[in-house]
């Protein structure tokens, strides 16, 4: 399995892996945190599962919010979807 980690800080790391829960598969976006001597990192129950065509909204989302630019709509799979992202206020 694939998998993607970010150090978030010194106990702590964000997980990025492909899962698969009753035949569905998913992208899951996780924290983890080191435990033991060894520091093997297990799972918390901060995270979420995405389906694989919600992946660019988020990355949409992100962007918008790291560059604090606006987005009038998305595209996933070559289509414009207007309306998807809603933003909640601050």
């Amino acid at each position: 399995m694939k998998r993607t980690v970010i150090e978030k800080n010194s106990r702590e790391s964000i997980v990025i892996s492909n899962t698969e829960y009753k035949g569905n598969k998913y992208v899951d976006i996780r924290v983890f945190y080191k435990n033991g001597p060894d520091d093997e990192l297990k799972p918390t129950r901060k995270g979420v599962s995405l389906r694989p065509e919600q992946v660019a909204a988020l990355v949409t989302a992100l962007t918008d919010q790291a560059t604090d630019e606006e987005v009038d709509g998305i595209v996933v799979d070559g289509h414009a979807r207007m309306n998807t992202l809603k933003h909640m206020p601050t």
